[in-house]
């Protein structure tokens, strides 16, 4: 696999924006094989890159995205601030009234993102310590969503360029 690894954020979202018909050749070539190979060779890719990259330094995500927010993490953030959950909710949720469903942080960036770091980072939702989610099953299934972020997320443009590598040119 290339080793080059690609960090620097406008270029890849320039770049990102050149590459659709690449991507979509990518995703005809991963339905081609089984789900358990895909996963197996994104695992290993997205590992390889994930290693690479320190997403601690980048936290685009954190000034980009609206990550979920489970009741129970919004207990738990709020305990960690000494206020009420439903005070948490009113200052940092999208939707204060929420009782059983998600809601999602309503600022960007994160409020809790200082210096580019995560002031929360031991308490950060499961939607953030998650995040790029490359590590789930079933990627051929989930690659448009995955793709929503490729111009964005530096780990899941190189994980993307290494995989068209890997699909995309011919093995002799």
């Amino acid at each position: 696999m290339s080793t080059n690894i690609v960090t620097n954020l406008e270029y890849i979202k320039t770049n990102a924006a050149l590459h659709h018909t690449q991507n979509a050749l990518l995703r005809k070539a991963l339905m081609q094989h089984t789900t358990h190979d895909v996963d197996a060779v994104v695992t290993t890719i997205a590992n390889a890159v994930t290693a690479k990259i320190d997403c601690t330094t980048c936290a685009n995500c954190c000034k980009t995205l609206h990550p979920d927010l489970q009741l129970q993490e919004i207990v738990a953030l709020a305990q960690e601030l000494t206020i009420t959950p439903q005070e948490f909710k009113y200052k940092y949720a999208d939707n204060p009234n929420a009782t059983s469903e998600n809601c999602h942080f309503k600022n960007k960036p994160c409020a809790f993102l200082t210096n580019d770091k995560c002031t929360v980072y031991s308490l950060r939702p499961l939607s953030c310590a998650d995040f790029p989610n490359l590590h789930k099953p079933n990627f051929k299934y989930r690659y448009k969503r995955i793709m929503e972020f490729y111009n964005m997320c530096p780990i899941i443009y190189n994980t993307i360029q290494q995989l068209k590598t890997y699909y995309l040119t011919p093995q002799i």
